[in-house]
């Protein structure tokens, strides 16, 4: 399978992982730019048949992410930045979801609800976030993301339902 065709066909889908994960639509590109450099590069020595190419594409972006986190991290012990929580709040990476309703009042309040759920689930920590999108965004299976995530589907089951659970709780708190 050739790179355009793997853009063709799982590019959407990767992308919107990436957005999702890097939390800002600029870090997301990057980070999917990235991983379809560095699956470019390396296309040789992977096995690119039809089942695998998704959870390798989605493995490769995790590990770019964490490795870039942790660079991140790492200078910031060095000469910490002022103003990270700005950088936080800036959450512009997803997807704009649209709904069409009969009334300007009822569209307003979907999509603030959209938008409450969508920074609450980036405000999720990474261990639950990146199961919930995987699973979610990328249509994964958990065996799947078991692979992609190097953990026993078992934890990423349970991550997936604490993942929910932290989900459903910030619901309620907005919508009580």
């Amino acid at each position: 399978m050739s790179i355009e065709e793997i853009i063709c066909k799982y590019g959407k889908d990767i992308l919107r992982f990436c957005r999702f994960t890097a939390g800002e639509r600029e870090n997301g590109d990057d980070l999917y730019q990235d991983t379809m450099l560095y699956l470019m590069n390396h296309l040789d020595s992977f096995d690119t048949s039809e089942n695998s190419v998704k959870s390798l594409a989605m493995s490769i972006a995790v590990f770019l992410w964490k490795s870039k986190k942790r660079k991140y991290a790492r200078r910031m012990s060095i000469v910490p930045m002022e103003n990270i929580d700005a950088l936080e709040e800036r959450n512009d990476g997803a997807q704009d979801i649209t709904v069409i309703q009969d009334t300007p009042e009822e569209l307003l309040i979907r999509k603030e609800e959209v938008e409450f759920l969508r920074l609450s689930i980036i405000k999720l920590p990474e261990k639950y976030r990146l199961p919930l999108l995987l699973h979610y965004l990328s249509e994964m299976q958990i065996k799947e993301i078991g692979e992609v995530l190097k953990l026993p589907e078992s934890t990423v089951k349970t991550r997936l339902k604490r993942a929910k659970d932290l989900l459903r709780k910030e619901m309620e708190k907005y919508e009580g």
